[in-house]
């Protein structure tokens, strides 16, 4: 009420400039004050709610109940709505909006999971960076159309759709808010997608997409959901990992291990392994990869990675 009174009548009409800065600006809000899905769409889109899609509300909501805001919706939404239902629930198990049901009052039993449609809009939004071709009706009708299929045919089927990806794209996705499970499924898709590419594409990918995003703090190298170190190398990496370096393996994952690894190795990884090994066993006591030994399954010396972390600046 009081950016109504005090404030937006003394400014004069707003430009996409000031809308822009007012998106980016760190307001107060949102989820956390609200207590329920129609009060938390009340206090955050008011009239403009028309404007936004099923899909929007939830990514933008984990917890949002389309079922309880029903009335509120606009035939275009009810429409998105059913759609995404026949797409979850094919053979029409759950009620629609067109059907009575005592079920009203309750979450949707198969709604569109919250993650894939967040981190979808997210990459769709970084790509729309570089490319002016890809509006916010793009995406929206995107993410609408690619929700309800697994996760790894989603990554395919977007790149499939995509330009080729800029520098300033892989940068903007390795700093989004990607869940490891989404950042695995399109790494899965850039190394199926770019599989006849050369080698400088490749390797682009590696170092402005996927080494930055697993060494932010917060992904933690993505490790817990990889049973080993060959399958922490395959999830993560892909055909990318030739493009690695031993010493960005164990910095990313301190539990990796090169010898399990062996076999996925490119010649130049198993070499530095090898200068890694004589720089911590110069008396040549530890099998190199070059020797059969009983411990090929065992990880490296702690004191091995704490010499290749001092080495790598800003571990």
């Amino acid at each position: 009420m009081w950016f109504k009174i005090n404030l937006l009548s003394r400014l004069p009409s707003l430009t996409k400039e000031d809308l822009s800065c007012l998106s980016n600006a760190n307001l107060s809000c949102c989820v956390e004050n609200s207590n329920s899905s129609e009060d938390w769409l009340m206090k955050n889109f008011q009239s403009f709610s028309d404007l936004a899609t099923i899909a929007e509300f939830i990514s933008l909501n984990k917890n949002f109940n389309v079922l309880e805001v029903l009335d509120n919706l606009t035939p275009e939404q009810q429409a998105e709505f059913n759609q995404l239902q026949e797409k979850e629930d094919p053979d029409n198990t759950t009620p629609t909006t067109t059907q009575t049901s005592q079920t009203l009052s309750q979450p949707l039993p198969l709604t569109p999971d919250s993650q894939t449609a967040e981190d979808l809009t997210v990459v769709l939004r970084c790509v729309a960076k570089s490319n002016m071709n890809i509006t916010e009706e793009t995406i929206t009708s995107l993410v609408t159309d690619l929700l309800g299929t697994p996760q790894d045919e989603i990554m395919i089927n977007l790149l499939s759709r995509l330009p080729s990806l800029t520098k300033e794209d892989l940068s903007c996705l390795s700093n989004a808010n990607l869940s490891c499970e989404s950042y695995q499924a399109l790494v899965k898709a850039l190394s199926e997608h770019l599989a006849e590419k050369e080698n400088g594409t490749k390797q682009m990918v590696y170092q402005y997409f996927i080494l930055p995003f697993l060494s932010r703090n917060s992904t933690g190298g993505c490790v817990e959901n990889s049973n080993s170190s060959e399958d922490w190398l395959m999830k993560n990496f892909q055909s990318f990992a030739a493009f690695a370096t031993i010493a960005e393996f164990i910095r990313l994952n301190k539990n990796f291990s090169a010898l399990e690894v062996l076999d996925n190795l490119t010649p130049e990884q198993q070499a530095e392994f090898r200068q890694l090994q004589e720089k911590e066993d110069p008396d040549n006591t530890t099998p190199t990869t070059t020797q059969p030994s009983q411990t090929l399954s065992q990880p490296l010396p702690l004191t091995l990675i704490l010499t290749v972390s001092e080495r790598i600046p800003g571990v």
